[in-house]
């Protein structure tokens, strides 16, 4: 059983909650939230056995293995991300709102986490077009046509973290992160590399036009991962 802490009373509580509660795996056995008598009381309604008024405490607590984070840390970094992420808002548009918000939290709580292995970041997923690498065969017979794309923006880290090894090619590299813009790196999910790209597997190291932005293809994740709201991982 996966004992799992909330960080965030609102947004946390009435959709995470729920989410976990509907997996047998998981147990959601704590809440914090910034004020520790509103966080009883609202851990108190939602049969949450653990509330704190820190969320420090929360993920320092030895009886917690997972967290998730739904509230705002500081904002202070949310101008440099902006310049920075500017390439991938150019691909990914329609997640700007929620990446201007969460990506500088999830900064903030990595800098300060000394109780996991690791933290990773992941937008919700948004529609893209792209267009097939030159000399790449597609399950389309019109040349160049633009093929829908499902693309989620995540830290570099995320498939390192999670153990997810590629089935060909390579997963994001350590230290992309902290050079956010250059070389923009796409993997592929495995059904979306073998019914769009028919399973090329000279795609690996080609150029894949994402709504207009080039974006080289490096790796191909196991065909137990990715749905058709997932076919695409760009590194932030």
């Amino acid at each position: 059983m996966i004992r799992v802490g909330i960080v965030g009373c609102n947004y946390g509580r009435l959709v995470h909650l729920p989410a976990f509660r509907l997996d047998p795996r998981c147990s959601v056995i704590a809440l914090a939230g910034s004020d520790a008598v509103r966080t009883a009381g609202f851990a108190q309604d939602s049969s949450i056995a653990l509330a704190f008024g820190n969320w420090a405490d929360l993920v320092e607590h030895p009886d917690i293995d997972a967290v998730t984070i739904t509230s705002y840390a500081p904002r202070y970094q949310t101008a440099n991300l902006k310049v920075n992420s500017r390439r991938l808002r150019e691909v990914l548009p329609a997640v700007e709102s929620v990446w201007n918000s969460t990506y500088p939290e999830y900064l903030y709580y990595r800098s300060q986490n000394h109780a996991f292995l690791g933290l990773i970041a992941a937008s919700w997923p948004g529609q893209a077009l792209a267009t097939a690498p030159s000399g790449s065969e597609t399950g389309s017979t019109a040349p160049h046509e633009l093929l829908p794309l499902q693309c989620q923006l995540v830290s570099e880290n995320y498939f390192s973290v999670l153990g997810i090894r590629m089935e060909f090619g390579q997963a994001f590299a350590g230290g992309e992160e902290r050079a956010p813009g250059s070389n923009p790196v796409i993997v592929l999910s495995y059904p979306y590399w073998r019914g769009q790209l028919n399973g090329d597997r000279e795609v690996i190291g080609k150029t894949l036009e994402v709504n207009g932005t080039s974006l080289t293809v490096i790796g191909i994740a196991p065909s137990d991962i990715g749905t058709r709201t997932r076919q695409g991982w760009l590194k932030t």
